[in-house]
């Protein structure tokens, strides 16, 4: 009977730590995360080594463990972010099982391994990974017509008027779709707001719009009232644009050219990315600017 109890302590405290751990990774910036899941699963090795030292239990434990980060790495977005998420999890539960038994030198090594593979991730290797796969999200979306997504839709500006086209001829926009309470989609719009200072074109221009099937209209016009800038807001009334993209994630931008084609999209954001996000936007969009449309390609926009 203790032995059963003892794999359902381990299988609930797992799930638990594993839970908590992947909720602050969401909720937070990456070096906060990464430095949760390494402090949770060091103590977690320490406490159960210390206090609980039985087979049955470590066993149970590290394969419920190891079972949910490729269950995670198998279903996640952002796979080569997991992995790291993975390496650190893993990696602090190895040292802190092991960390009573080893000599001091050991001890030493494994801190400063840990410490290079800390920092190496969160300022170099995530940035990397996460922009990468910022850029491929939705990738069947590029070099379609954007305007073939705005079939029924309702786009509702501040005083309540519809529009269903947004977009003019010869002007290179990007769109950007958030809810309220996306916390990327705030940090994301100091970026786009550098973006705008970078490439001050007339035709060039920023929309934003707020998905209607997550926020009411009165949290669309707190949230203009809120911003102080001059960007473009539209409420996507029934979030029936976002529904005719398929965007499952947040915050979502897609840039336009002046024929009406979607030329790139990204998917999701991160303070982290900030930098890598305008090195690629700022030259492909003063590209697009450059590009000559000819008759046939300017009727699509009509």
């Amino acid at each position: 009977m203790k032995k059963v109890t003892d794999v359902i302590a381990a299988i609930i405290s797992c799930i638990g730590i594993f839970t908590l751990a992947s909720f602050l990774d969401n909720e937070s910036q990456t070096f906060i995360s990464l430095f949760v899941y390494i402090t949770l699963f060091f103590l977690s090795g320490l406490i159960i080594r210390k206090f609980y030292n039985n087979k049955h239990l470590v066993l149970s434990f590290s394969i419920i463990l190891f079972s949910l980060e490729v269950f995670v790495f198998l279903i996640g977005d952002f796979p080569g972010r997991i992995a790291m998420s993975i390496i650190a999890m893993s990696l602090s539960y190895i040292m802190g099982y092991m960390w009573l038994k080893w000599r001091i030198s050991f001890k030493i090594a494994s801190c400063l391994i840990l410490m290079i593979f800390y920092f190496s991730s969160v300022f170099y290797f995530m940035p990397q990974i996460i922009n990468r796969n910022l850029f491929f999200k939705h990738s069947n979306l590029k070099n379609n017509s954007a305007l073939n997504y705005f079939n029924n839709v309702e786009l509702k500006d501040t005083l309540g008027n519809t529009y269903q086209n947004v977009f003019k001829k010869n002007k290179v926009y990007l769109i950007e779709f958030y809810f309220r309470n996306c916390w990327p989609c705030v940090i994301k719009e100091d970026a786009l707001e550098k973006l705008r200072e970078e490439i001050p074109d007339s035709s060039f221009q920023i929309i934003y719009i707020q998905n209607g099937k997550i926020d009411e209209f009165e949290s669309y016009l707190e949230t203009c009232r809120e911003k102080k800038n001059s960007a473009i807001r539209y409420y996507d009334n029934n979030g029936i644009l976002s529904s005719n993209l398929k965007l499952k994630g947040y915050p979502f931008g897609m840039v336009i050219d002046k024929a009406g084609k979607i030329r790139q999209t990204e998917n999701g954001f991160g303070p982290e990315v900030a930098d890598l996000f305008l090195d690629k936007e700022i030259p492909l969009i003063k590209v697009l600017l450059n590009e000559n449309i000819n008759h046939h390609q300017r009727c699509s926009l009509r």
